[in-house]
């Protein structure tokens, strides 16, 4: 009970000011020992109330895969031996963004906010990612947006995610029935499965905050606690999640390519956090959790 009071006192001291959020290219050794890696690049995005760490990682081609670039994410949430985190990735008319190179990574600070643009071709579709963070929330905030000058038109485009719920690995990252996944949004609670399956997702649920009823610290001191995804559903055709009964959880979501853009918005954190306490602290604080990101559907 000590350590949640003197946990809560911190998260809203932390709320009770804010400054300009900070983007930084910085160095980190994670893959340096696999041979499996080529270079890498790393970003630090953070305000006063988080800090992510995006990487984008260079596989190198084996006798079974060819050479990718990752989009990962192993700050706030970090585990040894799973620092590869395949965190998003975009399919455009077939193309997977995880076969392109990149062909710019920019980091950016300006009207408040501050992250990386990263521009892509999928051969003929010019496209941008960008992951930045506001002044007022301690969510990531993650848009795709098309950009002009593009050469062929965009008929088809899935997204997917990768998250970690109460990042528990009772078992060496294999599937366990032990897993107790739940979701809640503002429409409905979606309890795990019985079994391992595709949960489609409503357009009333525009918030999810995904925890698991087994695996949280007060029982399970290497549980990680609950993570939350904001959905901004304006162009987006449909989604699904993956109740895997296994460490994480796999979200895909189907975008109208006829939208000019594509929004979410991702709350993870290193303090230990029970499921109960991240609620009521959403609760109390419910304006840091929204999907106001600050950009138009004009501007870049």
């Amino acid at each position: 009970m000590k350590k949640t009071l003197i946990l809560s006192a911190a998260l809203l001291a932390c709320a009770a000011y804010s400054a300009a959020p900070s983007v930084e290219k910085v160095e980190r050794s994670y893959h340096k020992a696999s041979k499996l890696y080529g270079r890498a690049e790393y970003f630090q995005i953070r305000n006063d109330r988080n800090s992510y760490l995006i990487y984008f990682q260079w596989t190198l081609e084996t006798a079974k895969a060819s050479a990718k670039v990752l989009i990962g994410m192993p700050e706030p949430v970090f585990w040894q031996g799973f620092i590869s985190r395949d965190f998003t990735r975009l399919t455009v008319n077939g193309i997977s963004s995880a076969g392109l190179e990149p062909k710019s990574i920019t980091p950016f600070a300006e009207k408040g906010i501050a992250g990386i643009d990263t521009v892509y071709n999928f051969d003929g579709v010019k496209m941008n990612l960008r992951f930045f963070m506001n002044e007022a929330s301690p969510m990531l905030f993650m848009e795709w947006r098309k950009l002009p000058g593009s050469q062929e038109e965009l008929r088809s485009a899935e997204l997917a995610f990768l998250v970690y719920p109460s990042y528990s690995v009772p078992n060496g990252g294999k599937r366990d029935p032990r897993y107790q996944r739940e979701i809640l949004t503002p429409a409905r609670k979606i309890p795990s499965p019985a079994n391992t399956a595709w949960v489609r997702l409503q357009k009333s649920d525009t918030t999810l905050v995904m925890y698991d009823n087994a695996f949280e610290p007060s029982n399970t001191p290497k549980a990680q606690g609950p993570c939350f995804l904001a959905i901004d559903w304006k162009g987006i055709s449909s989604g699904k999640v993956w109740f895997g009964k296994i460490y994480c959880m796999n979200f895909r979501f189907t975008l109208d390519p006829k939208a000019e853009a594509w929004r979410f918005g991702l709350w993870e954190t290193k303090k230990t956090m029970n499921n109960s306490e991240f609620l009521e602290y959403r609760k109390n604080n419910a304006s840091l959790f929204q999907m106001n990101t600050d950009q138009k559907d004009g501007e870049k």
